[in-house]
């Protein structure tokens, strides 16, 4: 039973080891990437400047729960902006936006201040004049962004 215990030992060891060495990497490629000071990448990832030489230098322990969030900023900041249409993300928060407050088209375009039938044309591809779907777009991640601060 000892024997399993300093197994077990050594995965989460092991397994956290290779996690940090991750988050060590990607972080540098954010860096090299956009050419970020400590402070920037400091403030982008929510940590200090002493945890981010931490980081670098593999001297400090970062919680499971830092670790996810640091590596779900990482990868985003790192590869999450390319490539992927930019209506179909507001899309997306739009109706996360309807579920999860339980609005109505109705209600949710006197908040944003467009008309229901743009904003129901929005949601289903109908080309709208780029001005509308600007205010659309702006609207609603601002929105987001409020209730979610």
């Amino acid at each position: 039973m000892e024997d399993y215990e300093n197994e077990m030992e050594l995965f989460a060891v092991s397994n956290h080891s290779k996690q940090y060495d991750y988050l060590k990497d990607q972080t540098l490629e954010l860096v090299k990437k956009f050419n970020l000071n400590n402070k920037q990448l400091a403030k982008l990832l929510n940590l200090s400047v002493s945890e981010i030489g931490n980081l670098m230098n593999d001297s400090d322990i970062i919680t499971n729960e830092k670790s996810e969030e640091i590596d779900n900023k990482l990868t985003m900041l790192n590869f999450g902006f390319e490539n992927f249409d930019v209506k179909e993300r507001v899309k997306l928060i739009l109706n996360d936006l309807l579920t999860d407050y339980m609005l109505t088209t109705e209600k949710l375009s006197k908040i944003i201040y467009v008309e229901e039938k743009d904003l129901i044309d929005f949601r289903k591809k109908t080309l709208l004049d780029r001005e509308i779907e600007l205010k659309i777009c702006v609207n609603i991640i601002f929105l987001h962004f409020i209730l979610h601060k």
